[in-house]
């Protein structure tokens, strides 16, 4: 059996019973596992240098030694001075229809796809590519202060993105797309519709129709931050109740809170956690417990 084979039988929590081990082994050894699409260079790749412009207006720098491509984003040079009018600022630009995907086209077609996972990345996802056409501080600002502006920002944005994604599905046909962001996890995280708007400014209906199309097409992990007060054994038996109807393979990480800055509430009682990892697996194939 091939590690690709034991990797989507692990998912598809089939055969073989224990887990293969380093996951990215089903993918090909190349650099981040991945093949790059020519709109990602396009879009951000191509920057080098020590200030350099790209198509959304944003500067960027990179130069031998830094960590990757770096926003030089100041209130001076920021893209949107208003978030209530962000309309008036970002100007999406238009993919250039004569790109060339004939060398990653290549390079898929010269890897054995029965023994390795294609895999593409997209990157600047939502937070990342609004902390790019505003300061880091205003991005995180305005998600409090402005959540409507935020939230209309990132749905225009998001509508963008999919016809990026789209066009890779059409051109290369990977197994998996690697949608790369800059939040401080890349989960999903699950509270009350009411509890959802008051303390992330979004729609939670949203949020949940995307998970649910993209269970479709692709890998979905959710993950319930336990809150004292907040998000308890009965709001994650709630959420693993939900994610049975979709699918009972889909993992749900039930992850441990800790006080940290602003945050009052004292630390997960760790046997709360079990108990919610318990009733959690009543419904679930997949329940992992984090932060502990």
């Amino acid at each position: 059996m091939t590690k690709k084979q034991q990797f989507l039988n692990f998912m598809k929590n089939e055969g073989p019973i224990t887990w293969m081990g380093y996951g990215f082994d089903a993918y090909p050894k190349i650099m981040f596992h991945c093949f790059i699409d020519p709109v990602s260079i396009w879009d951000i790749l191509f920057i080098s240098g020590e200030n350099v412009v790209d198509n959304w207006g944003v500067n960027h720098r990179y130069l031998p030694g830094d960590p990757g491509i770096i926003p030089m984003v100041t209130e001076e040079n920021q893209v949107i001075k208003d978030i209530t009018k962000w309309r008036d600022y970002v100007k999406f630009p238009e993919i250039p229809s004569n790109l060339d995907w004939a060398a990653t086209k290549a390079q898929i077609d010269a890897t054995d796809r029965d023994e390795y996972l294609i895999m593409v990345p997209t990157f600047r996802g939502l937070f990342e590519r609004a902390h790019c056409l505003m300061t880091f501080e205003d991005c995180l600002i305005n998600m409090y202060t402005e959540p409507d502006a935020m939230f209309e920002l990132f749905g225009a944005y998001a509508d963008w993105k999919l016809k990026v994604i789209e066009m890779i599905i059409d051109e290369l046909d990977p197994d998996v797309i690697h949608s790369h962001d800059d939040w401080g996890a890349k989960d999903k995280l699950f509270f009350a519709p009411e509890k959802f708007r008051a303390y992330c400014g979004g729609d939670l209906n949203a949020v949940l129709n995307t998970v649910k199309k993209a269970v479709s097409s692709t890998h979905v992990e959710i993950t319930a931050l336990m809150v004292p007060g907040l998000c308890d054994v009965a709001d994650v038996v709630q959420i693993a109740q939900w994610l049975s109807r979709i699918r009972l393979d889909i993992p749900l990480h039930i992850t441990r809170y800790f006080p940290v800055k602003k945050g009052q509430s004292p630390p997960t009682s760790m046997k709360r956690l079990y108990t919610a990892a318990e009733r959690a697996k009543q419904y679930l194939k997949h329940v992992f417990l984090g932060n502990v």
